[in-house]
């Protein structure tokens, strides 16, 4: 992986994701979630971050959004100096290489 001297890692900036429910009715749409709003972040080389918050506080989102798995409906993210935000799946394997999920069981 190419490294970038004085870039940060990862910077996120305002971050939003909202999701939809599905239509309860005809005439109204389904309800909007909204799991992320405005949140920026800036992780650098050899730091290491704990996410921490309640059920349902948008933890599985960020991280979704960190890594590539799904899409922000607002802001955007940058991985090693590189725009990841709207790329399609099959230019995010520079991502995935450098990436490792550490799910954690609180039992």
């Amino acid at each position: 992986m190419p490294t970038h001297a004085g870039t940060p890692l990862i910077e996120a900036r305002d971050l939003s994701r909202v999701y939809h429910r599905p239509r309860t009715s005809l005439t109204r749409p389904g309800a909007a979630v909204h799991a992320l709003k405005d949140v920026s972040l800036t992780v650098g080389r050899g730091e290491r971050y704990g996410i921490v918050g309640e059920s349902g506080s948008g933890k599985s989102t960020l991280l979704r959004l960190l890594c590539g798995l799904d899409q922000p409906t607002g802001g955007s993210i940058r991985f090693d100096g590189q725009e990841i935000t709207g790329r399609p799946e099959r230019r995010l394997r520079f991502l995935r290489e450098n990436l490792q999920i550490v799910f954690q069981d609180p039992m």
